[in-house]
């Protein structure tokens, strides 16, 4: 019970992390593309 549940716990922070690689990568496109004020709301909510 206890190992499964560490084990699903490692997987979703995992994800997590995959998940704000993505993010940041996406902010950075955006912010080449239009000045910024998208990335900016996206920021703010991630943080």
């Amino acid at each position: 019970m206890l190992y499964e549940f560490f084990i699903g716990k490692f997987s979703s922070i995992r994800i997590l992390y995959n998940c704000r690689k993505c993010v940041i990568a996406m902010l950075k496109y955006t912010n080449g593309r239009n000045n910024g004020e998208f990335s900016i709301i996206l920021n703010k909510k991630i943080k």
